[in-house]
C-alpha cells in the first residue's frame, strides 16, 4: 500500500470521526475528498496500487483510544508501505 503525507491547514481536511465512522466504512465518494486527496488517489491508481493510507481518514480523529492504539503501531504502518506520496508544496488539503 501507499501512504500520503499532507499539510492539514485551514479548513481542516475531511476527517474520520466517531460520528461518520460507519458511513466511511461503507463509502467515501471521490468527489467528497479534498483536491489534494483526490490527486493522491489518482497517483496511487496510476502506480497500480489498491490501498492508500491517509492519517486523517484512517485514524479516528476524535478518539483518544484510537489515537493511542494507532500511534503505537505507526512504525509498522510506515515500515510496511511501498512508498509515501508527499504533498509538501500544498498549503492545505484543498489546493491539490
Amino acid at each position: 500500500y501507499v501512504s500520503f503525507s499532507h499539510r492539514w491547514g485551514n479548513p481542516q481536511p475531511l476527517r474520520l470521526l466517531q460520528i461518520n465512522l460507519q458511513s466511511f466504512k461503507e463509502e467515501i465518494k471521490p468527489e467528497d475528498l479534498p483536491k489534494t486527496f483526490q490527486d493522491a488517489v489518482i497517483i496511487t491508481r496510476k502506480l497500480r496500487y489498491r490501498y492508500l493510507w491517509i492519517d486523517s481518514l484512517c485514524i479516528i480523529q476524535d478518539s483518544k483510544e484510537d489515537w493511542t492504539a494507532e500511534s503505537a503501531i505507526m512504525e509498522q504502518i510506515y515500515r510496511c508501505l511501498v512508498l509515501n506520496i508527499s504533498a509538501g508544496s500544498a498549503e492545505d488539503s484543498s489546493s491539490g
